[in-house]
């Protein structure tokens, strides 16, 4: 890897770290962020546990793609193989840490979120001061009424002046020079591991608790974080990213609730003739329980639209987000293809 000094480098970097189990969506999301940058203003890496190379599905990835092993690096961490979260999700501050010594800014995107509209080079724009990471609250802190801000003891047991200032780290945007001079990665890791109850996030947890709430709010746009309490705002909204946080995703469920980000995804494996990694979903029964346990389904996603949206409004309509303040849209016009009950392909059933 060449410094700013050797080369006239991108400004930015852009990375996506996985597991073997998720090479292919971690591919997909690389090759949304490369069709967005025509002009090559980012450079992009996937850092993994494994090597690349040796694995049959290394064709998927981008020939614009840089690939990392930072596997030898996971031994050092002390985790619980029997969590929730894989062990692979701390690979984000072992790549952040190398690129942020080449990249004046880095962007570190999670292999579950989709981008609807817009380009990640439009990060590149947004003018960072001291604060060593921007990104996007916890979906927990959206609501208007602080009572309905889930959550609240876990933020507080991680650090005193986190309070409602509590990031989700699907989509970090670092300022290198600062998350250098904090060495803010391996304060994370030593934090988790020091501290292994008090991380119910694990690495997002950690995170959190180094930063203790200093750092810069980008707006919601950039990191959507799908429930059903938010779902159906999307037929209003286009915001540019959507994160499928939970275990529903495009590649594992049958309820057309993203129709359009599969779809993309079935385009994009049948290119290399692997359309089978997106199974078509089941047969659906029609017997009376299942139904009732789809009408259950639509309206706990679909149902009580205004309700919901009255919940979270003021957030999505602030404009003091770094990147509103500069004049970036937060939300397209255009439909964004998400939250609209009449995106369902599959009515009879939730497969549930």
């Amino acid at each position: 890897m060449m410094s700013e000094a050797s080369r006239d480098v991108p400004r930015g970097a852009l990375v996506v770290c996985s597991d073997a189990n998720w090479l292919w969506q971690s591919a997909f999301v690389l090759r949304q962020a490369i069709e967005s940058d025509p002009s090559g203003l980012l450079d992009f890496y996937y850092a993994a546990d494994f090597d690349v190379a040796s694995s049959p599905l290394a064709r998927v990835i981008h020939p614009r793609v840089r690939c990392l092993n930072l596997g030898a690096g996971l031994e050092e961490v002390r985790y619980d193989e029997n969590a929730h979260i894989p062990k692979a999700t701390f690979l984000r501050f072992l790549a952040i840490e190398m690129l942020s010594q080449d990249y004046e800014r880095v962007i570190y995107v999670d292999a579950d979120v989709f981008l609807s509209w817009g380009t990640w080079v439009d990060l590149l724009r947004v003018p960072l001061g001291k604060r060593a990471v921007a990104a996007v609250h916890a979906r927990a802190i959206w609501f208007n009424s602080a009572r309905a801000r889930y959550g609240r003891r876990h933020r507080q047991a991680l650090g005193s002046n986190i309070g409602d200032n509590y990031l989700n780290a699907g989509m970090l945007l670092i300022n290198s020079s600062a998350y250098q001079n904090a060495k803010l990665s391996q304060k994370a890791l030593d934090f988790f591991s020091r501290n292994p109850d008090l991380c119910a996030m694990g690495d997002q947890s950690a995170l959190n608790a180094v930063l203790d709430g200093d750092w810069d709010a980008l707006s919601p746009s950039w990191n959507w974080q799908v429930s059903p309490f938010n779902f159906p705002a999307l037929s209003l909204f286009n915001p540019r990213v959507i994160h499928f946080t939970g275990p529903f995703k495009p590649w594992n469920e049958n309820n057309g609730l993203f129709t359009r980000a599969r779809n993309a995804m079935a385009s994009f494996l049948g290119e290399y003739d692997l359309r089978s990694l997106l199974p078509d979903p089941p047969v659906v029964s029609r017997r009376w329980r299942a139904a009732r346990r789809a009408a259950k389904f639509r309206e706990d996603w679909f149902g009580n639209e205004e309700d919901k949206l009255a919940r979270f409004d003021r957030y999505l309509e602030r404009r003091d987000f770094i990147d509103t303040e500069i004049g970036l849209e937060p939300f397209d016009q255009s439909d964004s293809g998400f939250g609209s009950i009449s995106t369902l392909t599959n009515k009879a059933s939730p497969g549930l």
